[in-house]
């Protein structure tokens, strides 16, 4: 079965860098993805490696990115005990569509 994923956006907020506990980095962000004038996706997204470095070095909010890269839904647990799951995107490749020093398209 073929997982992957596709998507233009704009970082909602800057990003946050992780690390694992045997040292292994990983970046979080979610872009805005505007499916009409009324509709817009939040898609939550997790990079790791050289790739989440570059994405915390070079985007910030309001950067516009392409991201391309396999859905994943992650389960968690609340405070109150309560199951939970989201989809996030797991990139393999980000295209950097922003003046990566006024985060403006070009």
């Amino acid at each position: 079965m073929t997982n992957q994923i596709i998507i233009v956006g704009r970082l909602v907020h800057d990003c946050v860098e992780y690390a694992t506990t045997d040292e292994k980095f990983f970046t979080t962000f979610t872009i805005a993805n505007n499916e009409n004038k009324e509709k817009v996706n939040f898609i939550d997204c997790k990079a790791f490696g050289e790739i989440g470095k570059a994405i915390k070095r070079y985007c910030k909010k309001g950067s516009l990115v392409l991201v391309k890269g396999k859905l994943r839904q992650e389960k968690y647990q609340t405070k109150d005990q309560e199951n939970r799951s989201k989809y996030v995107v797991i990139v393999d490749s980000i295209d950097f569509l922003s003046n990566t020093e006024t985060g403006k398209s070009e």
